[in-house]
């Protein structure tokens, strides 16, 4: 086979662009921990100590909101040490507040976004990690519980997995050509290329005392290559430690999986359907966006070939962007996933928000509905 001018041009240019980027990731760690890291402001709270720990990652430039309060008082309430990590310096009165809940509290630059502050909690507390039962990496870009019909946290822990995700991507790595392609997910979870993309979303991932109390964790994040580009940290730090976690041979699942998804969608009327299809959070000019809007447009309230392109085409959209973006209220009403995007309203501008504000009112906390959408955009990584 004979390779053209350009296919030999892109080689060359991959062949030098692979060891120029792992040098600059390498020359950013070591930034990060000679110039850094000596300017973290490490205090000690007076939160519970337990062989629970939770490192809760935050980024409030508004100050702390409802959304931090309810996700402390949740770990709280599942006796978790809580080690709270700032990626900025806090006002006082926000700070002596964390203070009396959390066990410790870490402020620091926001340099290599969530993955490494969950970096900065973990290293600093690697001897009682390792002799935890079981380790809780959660950010506050979600509000979370929004509901509390179930304990999200207790089913993560009784998962039986080393790690647990609330929820997974696809990466985008599944290609279809129309929103109503079949995708066959016995095949899809079988391909190696596919599965390779499959990652469990930052926001939350439970780890078991399987993981904690090897040299798992300290490898990892002792080695993890750090950048401030938001698609990197992706790949590095959320694909990354799903795929390492895989290579190392440990169990992995989440708690909503994509055939759980599928069979709510099943499930729904029509009405139901078209309900979902309007609060889809996708891009409108996109191709995609056309032939959902061409779906949308052709709604027939009895029809049941419209009801199946309506329900394969959610779940198609589902693994082509994320499903807490993709299916934000039909995950709050029908599945009760109990985490709520905060950038499904201050991304996707004013559905996102009328989206967003319908979920909290129906969450019955009129705080919440009252919260300014600019506060709720904070989060520690704009995902």
């Amino acid at each position: 086979m004979q390779l053209g001018p350009a296919k030999i041009s892109r080689e060359i240019r991959r062949l030098f662009r692979q060891p120029l980027e792992n040098l600059g990731y390498t020359a950013n760690r070591i930034f990060h921990d000679l110039i850094i890291r000596p300017h973290n402001i490490v205090s000690q709270g007076n939160g519970l100590h337990s062989q629970k720990i939770a490192i809760y990652l935050i980024f409030p430039q508004e100050g702390l909101n409802f959304s931090h309060r309810k996700t402390i008082d949740e770990l709280s309430r599942n006796h978790y040490r809580i080690i709270a990590v700032s990626n900025l310096k806090l006002k006082n009165e926000d700070k002596d507040e964390l203070l009396n809940s959390v066990s410790q509290l870490i402020e620091r630059k926001n340099f290599g976004y969530d993955f490494a502050g969950y970096r900065e909690g973990i290293l600093y507390n690697l001897r009682e990690i390792r002799n935890a039962q079981k380790l809780f990496l959660i950010n506050d870009s979600t509000i979370f519980p929004i509901q509390k019909t179930s304990n999200w946290i207790k089913q993560a822990e009784q998962s039986g997995y080393a790690l647990t995700g609330a929820i997974s991507s696809y990466g985008n790595n599944i290609k279809v050509k129309t929103i109503t392609d079949n995708i066959d997910l016995v095949k899809t979870n079988n391909d190696r290329r596919i599965r390779r993309g499959i990652h469990y979303s930052s926001f939350a991932l439970m780890l078991d005392k399987e993981i904690c109390r090897t040299t798992f964790l300290s490898g990892f994040f002792g080695r993890l290559r750090l950048s401030n580009s938001r698609a990197n940290v992706i790949r590095l730090g959320e694909i990354g430690l799903s795929r390492a976690i895989r290579e190392a041979g440990f169990t992995h699942g989440y708690t909503l999986t994509p055939e759980a998804i599928k069979e709510a969608i099943k499930e729904v009327d029509n009405h139901e359907l078209l309900k979902a299809l309007k609060n889809a959070l996708i891009p409108s000019d996109s191709t995609f966006g056309h032939q959902l809007q061409a779906l949308i447009d052709s709604f027939e309230e009895n029809s049941t070939a419209w009801k199946k392109d309506s329900a394969q085409a959610l779940f198609v959209l589902s693994t082509q962007y994320h499903p807490a973006y993709m299916l934000p209220h039909l995950l709050y009403s029908k599945l009760k996933f109990p985490f709520l995007k905060k950038a499904v309203a201050r991304r996707l501008g004013p559905r996102g928000a009328n989206v967003y504000n319908l979920i909290l009112r129906q969450s019955n906390n009129a705080e919440e509905v009252v919260t300014d959408l600019s506060e709720a955009g904070n989060s520690a990584r704009k995902i």
